[in-house]
């Protein structure tokens, strides 16, 4: 970093000094510590942090200062103290080169700092995607943009699917700021609550305001506070449900792979699937985890001698499937209520989308091109960006399954979205083209690299 200061010419680094510096911890103000009071346990485990990494710097600071005593003066602790801070808060990581079919940032990552591309904001729902790769930072617009409407993106997407209080804690211990963007602000749309309203009907949909003290009924605004005995209970089936899956998490990460495990992660998506609503943040996590666990068992048996199109892997290969594929559903519904496409109460009934499927251990091959044939059917033209994702990789184990004509006509539907998807690779988007393009005849996909 000092490196990279000195040589760098009186613009550069002028360019670079009028960018935001967070304020040093002793420096932050009064009123900015009350009005960051709702997450004070994040601030102080930050603070610790950044006081820890300061000290490091002073010792390097020193450290040069003896090879290079005109460090003292072209460069003073101050202002070194300053320039880290600013690093940390707007730079960007870029990979220098790319490998396979999705852009992968190697482990001599690098950071950057863009005179003007390194100053775009946050917000949770963002009007540009990004790329960095070779030391260039490309935009790309994800939404219509209105001439005079500011350009944001997120410092980290797949954020979007946690609700607001995991958000801003993230950009709290990642950027240091609590982020009150528009959708921050607003009802928190992915963690719906299920309660019988008082004045409106039996059985309604609850979201929690900005502060996250009061909920409201989304039919006809009735407020009551976070203390109600409905609002506890369903806190408490979140939070139930949330340490299930982290359960099963640690034990796929300690490497405990078998067929149990699959069972165990099917009745708990079906679990969260018919006692959550279908907005709530928790599913597309349910079905990110269902899909690596399927994946994961199907490469050992195939590194054990399956074939690919054998009935076993097959049946793993289609779980794996429809979990991506009920993952872009979720997509789908928040994309609409965030971007404001739909009213938060429309989303809430609506019906078009299809809804989340009950999964069996035994999916059948009609049940997938049933389900992809629903995405496909409502895709718009402002369909979300972040769909990409699960469809690209339900794609590939549907194409590994030995189904190319079908995830030829899915990936169809789907390749304007995949080119504002900018973590695809230009090999990838040409393998997707030449797939479209011979309608499943030729497949370019390395599906070898499954296996290693």
């Amino acid at each position: 970093m000092m490196d990279a200061y000195l040589n760098s010419d009186a613009a550069s680094r002028k360019d670079m000094m009028d960018m935001y510096c967070p304020p040093l911890p002793e420096e932050e103000t009064e009123a900015e510590q009350k009005t960051n009071g709702d997450i004070d346990a994040v601030l102080q485990r930050k603070q610790e942090e950044t006081l820890e990494r300061l000290d490091w710097l002073e010792f390097d600071w020193n450290q040069y200062a003896c090879q290079e005593p005109s460090i003292k003066t072209s460069m003073p602790l101050e202002t070194a103290r300053r320039v880290m801070r600013i690093i940390d808060a707007n730079a960007h990581n870029y990979a220098i080169q790319t490998t396979g079919g999705i852009v992968d940032t190697p482990q001599n990552d690098q950071s950057a700092l863009f005179a003007l591309g390194s100053k775009v904001e946050h917000s949770c729902a963002p009007n540009l995607n990004y790329a960095t790769e070779h030391g260039k930072l490309q935009y790309t617009a994800i939404r219509p943009i209105a001439n005079g409407e500011r350009i944001s993106i997120s410092y980290d997407t797949p954020k979007f699917s946690h609700p607001r209080k995991q958000r801003r804690e993230f950009l709290q211990m990642s950027k240091e700021f609590t982020c009150r963007c528009r959708r921050c602000r607003g009802p928190d749309e992915c963690s719906p609550y299920q309660f019988s309203c008082p004045t409106c009907s039996s059985s309604s949909i609850a979201f929690s305001n900005e502060s996250g003290d009061e909920y409201f009924c989304i039919s006809c605004q009735f407020t009551l506070p976070s203390s109600n005995s409905g609002i506890r209970e369903q806190k408490e089936l979140e939070n139930s449900l949330s340490q299930q899956l982290e359960t099963e998490q640690s034990n796929m990460q300690a490497g405990v792979f078998d067929k149990k495990m699959i069972s165990r992660m099917v009745a708990l998506l079906n679990t969260m699937t018919q006692q959550l609503h279908p907005l709530h943040w928790l599913l597309p996590q349910g079905c990110d985890l269902m899909s690596s666990m399927a994946t994961s068992v199907a490469r050992l048996d195939m590194k054990g001698g399956q074939s690919p199109t054998s009935p076993m892997v097959r049946t793993l290969l289609y779980l794996s499937t429809l979990s991506w594929l009920n993952q872009a559903c979720w997509w789908q519904r928040m994309g609409a209520v965030a971007y404001q496409d739909m009213e938060l109460k429309d989303a809430v009934r609506d019906s078009k989308t299809p809804a989340p499927l009950l999964l069996t251990e035994n999916p059948t091959l009609h049940t997938v091109e049933t389900m992809a044939e629903q995405v496909c059917e409502n895709l718009s033209t402002n369909s979300f960006v972040n769909m990409a994702h699960p469809i690209y990789h339900a794609g590939q184990d549907w194409l590994l399954a030995g189904h190319a004509p079908q995830v030829a006509r899915l990936y169809q539907a789907f390749m304007p979205i995949f080119q504002q998807w900018n973590k695809l690779g230009d090999e990838t988007r040409d393998n997707i083209a030449v797939l479209v393009q011979t309608e499943g005849a030729t497949n370019e996909f390395p599906n070898h690299l499954l296996l290693s």
